[in-house]
């Protein structure tokens, strides 16, 4: 069917029906405007999967958001504050020959086999976590379960002494809210308040690791080199922030999704129990069927292209809609059942292409460790009521989930 410049329904992604569920919508934007024109927002909004694809790989399209045709340059001689340059450094703004070069450098800290050294160090915080639920029945896995491990993780990863590490915790939360809601001048004075301290924090880490080697990630960083280029003070501290704001709030909604989708499916729950090494399986279902994201990153053309027979133009904003992309049913058979034993060589819930996620291990890492730590440890694990949803930029925010515990194994 040819795509139309309206479609005969509202899309709406800050709506709460739409967050809780955004699959009839997405159905209907893939069969009526696979390339849909979202005039509210002055966004194009692509549903189907080859065409996201294209978004995501294709290099006419870039990250760089100087490209959007409502960009306004900074006042000449205005110096960045500490905020500013931190994102305008961040992985995702970045031009792509740097964005290219440093992804280079840091792959190999990233890479599976070095994550594995940190998998004990997940262990523990995941049973640090699961220990303080011990005796309750009634609990909230959103608040008290996914959103206490993943910056702890992260925290540990970068190597934050213990000394730091309230510290570190106002900044990451500083960076998470900084992104995920609209403020008013005045919030977001005060949300990003801790950020400045948090930078001095970091840099003073920074130079500890220099000096001292302590095998671990951002020494890792420090050190890597190619061609005789290293990351600069400055980017190895926009680096971190990157990995915060993109690992922290995904991998919470990652965990609180795996629990509330599982639940919903007994079958697969119980395949799973059956057999742990479904696990990964599990996780990257879960990405696909219920994936969290709003959409990917915005992106923007370089020039004038067509998009699924849509003639968009240079500097207009392009978003993918991910979410929508893998429940295409010309990619995926039956994209409507949750399978944990699905093949899942399509995905592309991590991206794809050149800014593939960096963190995409240590996401599964993460939340394999923890969703199969829960639903082992609570075998009568069950919902206690129905989940809440909240309103968030990029994300479609499980807020709160009520389960009973049941008794621990």
């Amino acid at each position: 069917m040819t795509a139309t410049t309206a479609a005969p329904f509202v899309f709406d992604p800050s709506d709460l029906g739409f967050i809780a569920d955004p699959y009839p919508t997405y159905r209907l934007l893939r069969e009526q405007a696979p390339v849909y024109r979202w005039e509210p927002a002055r966004i194009w909004v692509v549903s189907r999967y080859h065409d996201v694809v294209t978004v995501l790989r294709d290099r006419r399209f870039s990250l760089d958001d100087s490209h959007w045709e409502f960009a306004s340059p900074p006042p000449a001689g205005a110096q960045p504050t500490a905020y500013q340059a931190l994102m305008k450094n961040s992985l995702f703004r970045l031009p792509e020959v740097d964005h290219q070069r440093i992804r280079r450098l840091v792959a190999p800290a990233m890479s599976p086999r070095t994550l594995v050294g940190l998998q004990r160090d997940v262990d523990a915080i995941v049973g640090d976590v699961l220990d303080r639920l011990a005796g309750r029945d009634d609990v909230d896995i959103a608040r008290e379960f996914s959103e206490r491990i993943p910056l702890r993780v992260i925290g540990r990863m970068l190597q934050i002494p213990e000394r730091h590490e309230e510290t570190f915790r106002r900044f990451g939360l500083a960076l998470i809210d900084s992104i995920s809601v609209a403020l008013s001048p005045d919030e977001f004075a005060a949300t990003i308040a801790p950020i400045p301290a948090g930078l001095d924090m970091l840099n003073e880490v920074i130079e500890e690791r220099r000096r001292d080697h302590e095998p671990g990630l951002l020494t890792a960083w420090i050190e890597a080199e190619e061609a005789g280029e290293r990351l600069t003070r400055d980017e190895l501290v926009a680096l971190a922030g990157s990995m915060i704001t993109a690992g922290t709030d995904t991998a919470v909604q990652l965990v609180s999704f795996a629990v509330l989708d599982l639940l919903r499916h007994p079958d697969q729950l119980a395949r799973l129990r059956a057999d742990p090494g479904l696990v990964r399986g599990a996780v990257d279902e879960v990405l696909r069927f219920d994936h969290f994201g709003k959409g990917g990153v915005p992106r923007f053309p370089l020039e004038d292209l067509e998009l699924g027979g849509r003639q968009i133009r240079r500097g207009e904003m392009v978003i993918g809609l991910v979410g929508s992309a893998l429940r295409d049913p010309d990619v995926f058979p039956d994209p409507d059942r949750f399978d944990i034993g699905r093949s899942q060589a399509q995905s592309i819930a991590f991206g794809s292409g050149p800014h593939f996620c960096a963190g995409a291990s240590l996401g599964r890492m993460m939340s394999q460790t923890a969703v199969l730590s829960l639903v082992t440890r609570y075998p009568e694990l069950a919902l206690a009521g129905p989940p809440t949803f909240e309103s968030h930029a990029f994300l479609r925010k499980l807020s709160h989930l009520p389960v009973r515990l049941g008794p621990a194994a």
